[in-house]
């Protein structure tokens, strides 16, 4: 999935509660670098996750990323009658009491329970007078590679995709009234003009939690590298949301199939079977029918699915892919859920 990053910016800043000068060198205060992900698709975060302050690695620096923060009375804005019209602009983080000298679109909360579009997050990183300057560069360099992992980490726990349409979708919800116009050209209230709200019911998973998140940051912390098949998983999720049914299944089964390779070698090797015999086996068997006949052969259970089996699986494949079948999402649904099982009981979401 090709992401957008922006070049990430760095600013010097005092690290000091109250001071407004963020650009005049002090030997008596403590400098860091702070700099601004923008998130190009936005991260629909649960409310809880709004706040959030966790530690960060990037390369040899260990810093802090803050995602941005909700007005208390953010609720308001869905009032019949409002007091006040409030927009549904988030706020800048916390920034350990930092001020922050700039103003940006860091997202917006969508429903009247808080969970909201993240838009942009803060990171930072404690520095010295003498070593900003490569600590910066150093920052810079690698930043697009940490979020592209923190970012792959995040669909696959989430086990969701996040696209182009994640958040531009969501319907939101907001108070209007009516009014009418008198004949010179006046607006008015109706004299039984009422404000209405459009209350949107949307399930908690649409919105990815506090934990994911940091879990997440976790993982790309440690510089870990994601498994190919759930890297296509992950795929599977981004076609599937674009309604391309025929790759999605693609995608979920050949994860699948990389999964039961991977499960049958290990099963060779407990038995001390050597790299000749195990890619015979796996020439005699190929695609993912061959690979089926192989985990029986070992007496490896396969998982089950309420929803398919096993044969079922190899059905919807073949005709997807040989026979110019297009799926339906349900089916779909059914391949991703179940290839989700497989790769739970085979397969680790690191390369060991």
């Amino acid at each position: 999935m090709d992401k957008k990053w922006p070049e990430v910016q760095t600013r010097l800043c005092i690290q000091s509660e109250g001071n407004e000068d963020y650009k005049i060198k002090n030997p008596n205060l403590a400098p860091r670098i702070d700099a601004i992900i923008e998130f190009p698709y936005g991260i629909p975060c649960q409310f809880d996750a709004l706040g959030m302050e966790l530690p960060i690695t990037i390369g040899s620096n260990k810093g802090i990323i803050a995602f941005p923060t909700i007005d208390d009375n953010f609720q308001t804005f869905f009032d019949p009658h409002p007091e006040e019209v409030m927009n549904r602009d988030l706020l800048p983080p916390k920034s350990a009491n930092l001020k922050i000298p700039y103003a940006e679109d860091w997202g917006h909360f969508v429903d009247n329970s808080g969970n909201s579009d993240v838009r942009r997050c803060l990171f930072w990183f404690p520095c010295m007078w003498d070593n900003y300057r490569e600590i910066s560069l150093g920052i810079s360099q690698m930043t697009k590679e940490y979020f592209n992992r923190f970012t792959l980490f995040m669909e696959c726990f989430w086990e969701n995709s996040i696209g182009e349409n994640s958040c531009k979708g969501m319907e939101i919800e907001h108070p209007y009234q009516y009014w009418f116009i008198n004949k010179k050209g006046r607006i008015i209230d109706a004299e039984n003009a009422e404000s209405h709200l459009t209350f949107i019911v949307r399930d908690q998973s649409s919105f990815i939690s506090k934990s994911i998140l940091e879990k997440s940051i976790d993982y790309a912390n440690k510089n870990l590298k994601i498994s190919d098949e759930h890297i296509l998983l992950r795929d599977a999720y981004y076609n599937r949301n674009k309604e391309d049914y025929r790759r999605a299944i693609l995608d979920a089964t050949t994860a699948i199939e990389i999964s039961f390779t991977k499960r049958i070698k290990k099963e060779y090797y407990k038995q001390e079977k050597n790299e000749d015999y195990v890619n015979s086996k796996f020439k005699r068997y190929p695609s993912l029918s061959g690979r089926i006949k192989l985990l029986k052969s070992l007496n490896i259970e396969l998982p089950d699915s309420k929803d398919i089996t096993i044969i079922d699986l190899g059905n919807l494949r073949n005709r997807a892919i040989h026979a110019g079948k297009i799926p339906n999402r349900t089916d779909t649904k059914k391949v991703i859920d179940y290839a989700i099982i497989i790769l739970e009981k085979f397969s680790s979401i690191c390369e060991k």
